[in-house]
């Protein structure tokens, strides 16, 4: 088939017969593609209509890249829009129908870095297969970097960049060229001379873009330099130097550097404009004229040394001889006269100190120095005085014994003078060579004591007196008194817990005697026969008398009687309630104290013996008539405790009641026991009298016969069930629960 249209197979088929029509060869020039439509199938009783359609073949336009490091770059396919490619390859759009022309173009060109990039094989005609020979060649582009040189006058300046040095001798200069995107840096590798000078470099740092750098800017300045040195000695301050006769400069330390800067190849001179102080010192300079070269001037020498003063000063009221004075600690310098002067003369700027080491004597007499230390300055020291005065003494001594107080002594028949402690100075002072006395003024009380003076009298020497002596004794009274109302023996005083001593009589006197300030206690060590005394103002201090204490007596009678029953230890009697008995065994007893005769009395059991229970059954109270009490009887019998343990319990309430008596409160679980006791070998009976709240409360072994301690009365509670609200369980050996009248109802107990 050559064109479009209908035809028909020469060949033709029987009704029946099957067909298959297919494409043998597709067509060239263009290069197209034909397919078939009712291709096949079975022929009918007509003519068979097959369809062929065909299409032009289109194909891909495509190539590669190299040397592409910028971004942005856009190719052009036939004039159409441009299209971004990158890295190594592209393929571009749209597909070119065959036999149809292809021409590749650079749209737009990749910048950082910026390039220049080329098409080969770009154009040509689509046969049968893609284009795949278009070639894309980038080179990036390159630059160069310069700029401007100001103020050079000297020679051999350099500039270096990125490894390239340039010379530089006018007003501009510039790099060899170099790629787009790299980064450059400009800096001064040597410096100008004659003269010397300083460039800087601004704008010297950057990035090639797409175009020259030509914003570096150089700038260069003559040098200048400084003039200085070194300083020794100096310790003072306030030194001033001069620079080419300016203005005095302050300098200190051990260098210095004076402003201002003189220019390469100018004269120079350094002088002292002012020396320095505290200490005053003298500064010569060396080394202090020359012409500044092309380096800081540093070798200008300033040295120091520090001037020394004497010290001298004026003598009054001497009229002793041997007076020595010190400076500074040193040597012994013998002075007289009216004034002096010391050696060795000091540094200015060092401390002095003037002191007396040896006192004249002949007369004895103490001389001081006034103005006599201080700083050495920038002149002799001439204001040091010393004033010499004859020598008083004080007159003391030594207190032994002294422990009152108020004592007071007499200095040569002067004031009263109060001392104490075991040391006294009295006054005034004494002038050597006088006599002295010393005499008690007042003797010390509280305690009241008698000291004496030992060493009284004598004649002051060229010291103080330190050897008067005084002695202090303490005064001792005796304690006694009267007695009232004795009629029996055996009476027995005690003197601060001493020894008993016997008394009888209307009076007496107790030994030892009580030294004055000290207490005294005087106590009844034993009562007479049939009596009872008792002591009045019989404890105190002792004064500066004789204490006196009264003792009276009264009848008095004991009060006692018989135990039975008792089978062990613990049974305490109280009589009175002030004083106890503890009988031990069956029989008689007494209380120790008697009471008066008249008097009533009381008798109680205080504390029983373990599982007993005893009690007085007879003659508890009454009065005492002339004669001991005798007829109290105390009865014990055998008794035991009642309790057991209680579990369960949560809610508050729980009272249980033992034999019918008051309630006992329980609050929480654990062990208890009723405070009332049964007699041996009666019986018992515990119940619970109220039920703690929210819970119902029973019990086991809740009665019996008590033949010995019982702790097994068990107690089990839990909350109250709903079936059981409002009643009261009696005993666990009964239904699970009972109510009041003894209807069984049904709580699971704990067994």
């Amino acid at each position: 088939m050559t064109s479009t249209g209908s035809s028909a197979f020469a060949m033709t088929l029987a009704t029946g017969a099957m067909y298959a029509v297919t494409v043998t060869q597709q067509p060239v020039g263009p290069s197209q593609t034909c397919t078939v439509a009712n291709g096949a199938g079975t022929v009918a009783s007509s003519n068979v209509t097959v369809s062929v359609t065909c299409t032009t073949n289109t194909y891909g336009v495509r190539g590669s890249l190299s040397g592409l490091l910028g971004t942005g770059l856009s190719l052009r396919l036939n004039g159409g829009a441009p299209q971004p490619v990158s890295g190594s390859a592209f393929t571009l759009s749209p597909s070119i129908a065959s036999e149809q022309m292809y021409a590749v173009t650079v749209a737009q060109q990749p910048s950082n870095p910026w390039q220049t990039c080329a098409v080969t094989n770009g154009t040509g005609t689509i046969v049968d297969l893609d284009v795949t020979d278009v070639q894309v060649v980038c080179t990036t582009n390159v630059y160069t970097v310069g700029g401007t040189v100001t103020g050079l006058a000297g020679s051999g300046l350099q500039l270096t960049m990125n490894g390239a040095t340039v010379p530089v001798t006018g007003t501009s200069f510039t790099f060899p060229a170099i790629p787009s995107g790299t980064a450059w840096a400009v800096t001064v590798t040597a410096q100008p001379t004659s003269p010397s000078q300083t460039c800087s470099v601004t704008g010297g740092t950057g990035t090639v873009t797409n175009a020259n750098v030509t914003t570096v800017a150089v700038t260069c300045a003559t040098n200048a330099f400084t003039v200085g040195g070194s300083i020794t000695g100096l310790v003072g301050t306030g030194l001033t130097l001069s620079l080419n006769s300016g203005a005095g400069q302050t300098v200190n330390g051990t260098s210095f550097t004076l402003a201002p800067l003189i220019p390469s190849g100018q004269p120079y001179t350094v002088t002292v404009a002012q020396q320095p102080t505290t200490p005053s010192q003298t500064c010569t300079v060396t080394n202090g004229s020359s012409t500044v070269g092309v380096a800081n001037v540093t070798s200008v020498i300033v040295t120091c040394t520090t001037n020394t003063y004497t010290v001298r000063g004026t003598i009054s009221g001497l009229a002793g001889r041997g007076l020595q004075l010190s400076l500074n600690g040193g040597v012994a310098q013998a002075v007289s006269g009216a004034s002096f002067t010391l050696t060795p003369d000091i540094v200015s700027g060092q401390m002095y100190s003037v002191s007396v080491v040896v006192q004249p004597t002949s007369p004895s007499q103490t001389c001081t120095v006034t103005n006599g230390s201080g700083l050495i300055g920038g002149a002799n020291v001439s204001n040091v005085a010393l004033r010499c005065v004859t020598n008083t003494y004080t007159v003391g001594g030594t207190i032994a014994g002294l422990t009152g107080a108020g004592l007071q002594l007499r200095l040569n028949g002067g004031v009263a003078q109060a001392v104490s402690g075991t040391s006294f100075t009295l006054t005034p002072s004494i002038p050597s060579g006088q006599p002295y006395t010393v005499t008690v003024a007042q003797q010390p009380t509280n305690p009241i004591q008698t000291c004496t003076v030992m060493n009284d009298t004598g004649t002051v020497g060229g010291a103080n007196v330190t050897t008067v002596a005084v002695a202090c004794t303490t005064n001792t009274y005796a304690v006694g008194g009267s007695i009232t109302g004795l009629t029996g023996t055996g009476l027995q005083l005690r003197l601060n817990g001493g020894v008993a001593q016997t008394v009888s009589g209307t009076s007496f006197t107790l030994m030892p005697s009580i030294p004055s300030g000290q207490s005294y206690t005087v106590a009844i060590a034993q009562q007479p026969t049939t009596q009872l005394c008792t002591v009045t103002n019989g404890s105190g201090t002792v004064a500066g008398s004789n204490p006196v204490v009264s003792v009276t007596c009264v009848d008095a009678f004991s009060v006692g009687g018989t135990v039975t029953g008792l089978a062990g230890s613990g049974l305490t009697l109280s009589l009175n309630g002030l004083q106890t008995v503890s009988p031990l065994m069956n029989g008689s007893f007494s209380f120790l104290n008697r009471i008066v005769n008249g008097t009533g009395y009381s008798v109680s059991v205080t504390s029983s013996p373990p599982n007993q229970t005893c009690v007085v059954t007879t003659g508890s109270a009454g009065t005492v008539s002339n004669a001991n009490v005798t007829s109290i009887v105390v009865t014990c019998v055998q008794t035991w405790s009642i309790g057991g343990n209680v579990t369960g319990l949560t809610g508050t309430g729980l009272q249980l009641s033992l034999n019918g008596g008051a309630a006992t409160t329980i609050s929480m679980s654990g062990s208890y026991t009723f405070p009332t006791r049964v007699l041996n070998g009666s019986t018992y009976s515990v119940v619970v009298t109220n039920q703690p709240t929210g819970q119902l409360c029973a019990m086991n072994f809740g009665s019996g016969t008590a033949m010995a301690p019982v702790n097994t009365v068990n107690v089990f509670c839990i909350a109250t069930p709903a079936s059981c609200k409002g009643v009261l369980p009696i005993v666990i050996k009964q239904p699970p629960c009972q109510d009041a009248r003894g209807a069984p109802t049904s709580v699971p107990w704990p067994h």
